[in-house]
This record gives C-alpha cells, sequence and structure tokens, in this order.
C-alpha cells in the first residue's frame, strides 16, 4: 500500500500546466508484470500542492525544457524523484518514473457532482448474509462511507472515499485507500436495491 500511495503521489504531477490541472483517479499502477488498480483520488492545484484522497503528501514543479516534473514528498523531503509524461489526453494522463508506469483518468467536477446527483444512489443501503453484513452510504456530493461486520469473527471495519457514477457506462467508480470495494463496477439501480460487484444491497434509508 505505502509503495502505491508513493507512486500515486510521485507521478500523479508529472505535466503539470494550467489545463490539466483538476481532480484524476489512478486507475492503473504498472512495474513489469506487477499490476494494481488503486482507484486512489489525486487533486492537483495550481500552486504545485498535490494531495491524495484528500491528503496532503508532496509539492511538485514542472521542468519544460525536460518535459519533467520534479516532486518532492511530505514523506521524504530529501527525496527529490522526476518524472516523464508518457501520454496526455484530454481525458487520461499516463506518467513514467523509472520502470513504474502509471495511469490516470482525469474526472469533470461539475459533470461528476451532476452526475451523482442524478443517480439516484444517494443514500444507506445494506447486504445481510450469515457470515457478514455490509453498510454502504452514498452522500452527495461525492462521498461515501463503508462498514463490513464479519460474523463469524465479530468484528467491524470502517472505511471512507469518494464516488463517481458515469450514466453513459452505467458504471460505478469507489476510490478509497482502505475500502475492498475500490474499484470500477457496472451497477444496476433499481427503486430500492443496488447491485455492485454481484452483491445486491437494499436501501434502508
Amino acid at each position: 500500500m505505502k509503495k502505491i500511495v508513493l507512486g500515486v503521489l510521485s507521478c500523479a504531477v508529472f505535466a503539470w500546466t494550467s489545463d490539466i490541472a483538476g481532480s484524476y483517479i489512478a486507475i492503473k499502477t504498472q512495474d513489469g508484470n506487477d499490476i494494481n488498480t488503486p482507484y486512489m483520488q489525486t487533486d492537483f492545484s495550481k500552486d504545485g500542492k498535490m494531495l491524495v484522497m484528500g491528503m496532503p503528501m508532496g509539492t511538485w514543479r514542472l521542468d519544460k525544457s525536460k518535459h519533467l516534473i520534479i516532486i518532492t514528498s511530505m514523506m521524504n523531503p530529501n527525496a527529490i524523484e522526476k518524472h516523464s509524461i508518457v501520454k496526455q489526453t484530454k481525458d487520461i494522463l499516463v506518467l513514467k518514473h523509472n520502470n513504474e508506469v502509471f495511469t490516470y483518468k482525469k474526472l469533470d467536477m461539475n459533470k461528476a457532482k451532476e452526475y451523482n446527483k442524478n443517480s439516484k444512489l444517494e443514500g444507506t443501503w445494506k447486504f445481510n448474509s450469515k457470515s457478514f453484513s455490509e453498510k454502504i452510504t452514498f452522500s452527495l456530493p461525492n462521498s461515501f462511507s463503508y462498514q463490513k461486520e464479519d460474523h463469524t469473527e465479530n468484528s467491524t471495519t470502517n472505511s471512507n472515499g469518494s464516488w463517481y457514477y458515469d450514466p453513459k457506462e452505467k458504471s460505478l467508480i469507489i476510490s478509497s485507500m482502505m475500502c475492498p470495494l475500490a474499484g470500477k463496477y457496472p451497477v444496476e439501480i433499481k427503486n430500492n436495491t443496488i447491485t455492485i460487484n454481484n452483491i445486491t444491497y437494499k436501501k434502508v434509508k
């Protein structure tokens, strides 16, 4: 997890110009055959600050002549790293540091808020079985909380993050550092139920 967070931090800012300022989702990291799908939100501010899942993680500066971003991490201020751009479109940003490649999907936050509001996902949803239960609360504009109760081990885990609904794809992105549901899923929405990752949740409020 620490390696993924550092990767999100170090490579997300890579081509920082005013036209790419905003919010991104880290959809894939790859180091050789090692592939991860962290789905953590990364925000880049025009003043050079970086946030991962809402937490300040470091600063950046652009070396235009060499097409590089110079990253300084808050976790290790003595570690200054250089990152190159592989691909940049209006929707996708691909960065590379050493052998690691990081792919980011850009978010249109105005559209995201509108899509979430109209999705009918707002509220609390619950799944129950003999071995465990799950409760998800989607709040507007884009925050969520997750709770899982393991009935066999008598334990409870909690996490939170952000969510984004795509009405064209009828898909849901759950962005979280710790939630086991972090990822992208097709979602089926009915009046009082939603189906995510082949699990059907009932609305409780």
